[in-house]
């Protein structure tokens, strides 16, 4: 099977490892980036089916971030835990922390079962 390759971009590093633990399974393989810099060099390198962004970044807010890899087929979902959006252009939705694991699961989840109908 065709796993969904996922990155998540937050510098809260003890988050990171928890998205790892959490979401990691048979389906999906589970990628952490801490800078911005770095996340817009592995987006741009990597074949991600699946981005979700911080909003609150120490240089680079993720729209920032979604705004400099341009469109590579990636779905993009922004998290924010400070910020009320309704509506961002270059992005799926926006998940608001810290209650938003079960929705991630959720997409993810999603996600593997179309790209198994589109093989």
């Amino acid at each position: 099977m065709n796993k969904v390759k996922v990155l998540f971009v937050d510098d809260e590093h003890s988050l990171l490892k928890t998205y790892s633990l959490l979401l990691e399974s048979n389906t999906s393989i589970i990628e952490t980036c801490a800078s911005e810099f770095e996340a817009i060099e592995r987006l741009k390198l990597g074949s991600f089916d699946i981005c979700f962004l911080d909003y609150r970044m120490p240089e680079l807010n993720g729209i920032q971030i979604r705004e400099k890899v341009g469109d590579l087929g990636t779905k993009f979902y922004l998290i924010t835990g400070e910020l009320d959006f309704e509506d961002v252009p270059g992005f799926e939705s926006v998940l608001m922390k810290p209650n938003f694991i079960s929705e991630v699961e959720s997409i993810i989840e999603n996600y593997a079962k179309q790209k198994l109908l589109d093989t």
